[in-house]
């Protein structure tokens, strides 16, 4: 891939809950490179290593992680946005 070639991605996973009620807690496992932001029904709940404050398609990353750490899981604590789960 060139160096200035557009690596952005977007994915969206469903999830069903029950009762949203019933959560007390909640966290975001994930693996990544360079950086990521995660929501929950379009609230951001998680970021890490994004400049943008509204990120968009041409979004990068403030700085290069290395390749070896997006093999390895790492552990978001998203409780706060326990309030975006819904039925």
């Amino acid at each position: 891939m060139s160096p200035r070639a557009d690596e952005s991605i977007y994915l969206r996973a469903r999830f069903d809950v029950d009762d949203p009620k019933s959560i007390a807690s909640l966290f975001l496992k994930i693996r990544y490179d360079d950086g990521f932001c995660a929501y929950i029904n379009g609230q951001e709940v998680a970021r890490d290593n994004v400049r943008d404050r509204a990120p968009h398609w041409r979004s990068r990353a403030t700085r290069a992680r290395n390749d070896s750490a997006a093999t390895v899981f790492a552990n978001f604590d998203v409780s706060a946005g326990v309030r975006f789960l819904k039925k």
